[in-house]
């Protein structure tokens, strides 16, 4: 009972902590869920707490010890509770439309070196108009599918796409060469002040680009 109670205690704490922290940081609604249960758990912890201690089966030491004891445990616990929520809430706001929820759980997965769970939902970002998104997923996926969607994040307004895109379509790496193609395209980057798209424009005839700054590369 008394080792119960110390860790609805730790436990509860934890999770008001998290549940705070995802409010204020993430903004989700995963944050208030945790923080509720974590103040239940806390309530209970405290009180079965003072029960013990008033019929004198524990005293305010041996609930610290114990209390400090397991708290590492419940918050390791309450941690890994909020990712998997976390994702689980960012998943389904990605398939409801959420550009952002797509991107930022798309991000997390390729951070852990997941791409294949990361990827579909860059591209479900990307298919909802995320230059970022196009971005990303063509930098992740086959050469040969990628460029079409650098293409993709160049025709949303990213000038790196442009650049990339047009690199791949000039040398043929990866892909089928279409220099007219990479030229539009590195031509429409260097529009948009970029020093790469610039360079790439550098190779096409009459050596666009050049003027910028930015010639053909050694």
């Amino acid at each position: 009972m008394r080792l119960a109670a110390a860790i609805a205690t730790s436990v509860g704490l934890c999770l008001c902590i998290i549940g705070w922290l995802d409010s204020a940081l993430f903004a989700s609604t995963i944050g208030g869920v945790i923080t509720l249960w974590g103040g239940l758990l806390l309530a209970a912890g405290i009180v079965a707490s003072l029960l013990l201690m008033r019929r004198k089966q524990m005293t305010v030491s041996t609930l610290l010890i114990i209390f400090l004891g397991t708290l590492p445990f419940g918050g390791f616990g309450g941690f890994l509770w909020w990712q998997i929520q976390l994702s689980k809430e960012r998943s389904a706001a990605c398939e409801a439309g959420s550009v952002e929820a797509c991107l930022s759980f798309g991000k997390r997965k390729v951070r852990r070196g997941d791409v294949e769970a990361g990827l579909p939902r860059l591209l479900r970002a990307c298919s909802l108009g995320s230059a970022k998104g196009c971005f990303m997923a063509g930098g992740l996926a086959p050469k040969a599918t990628g460029v079409e969607w650098l293409a993709k994040a160049c025709d949303l307004g990213d000038p790196r796409g442009c650049a990339r895109a047009a690199q791949l379509l000039r040398t043929g790496d990866g892909v089928i060469a279409a220099p007219a193609r990479g030229c539009e395209l590195a031509r429409r980057g260097c529009a948009q002040a970029s020093a790469e798209a610039c360079a790439e424009a550098g190779y096409c005839s009459g050596g666009e680009g050049s003027g910028s700054g930015a010639g053909p590369r050694p």
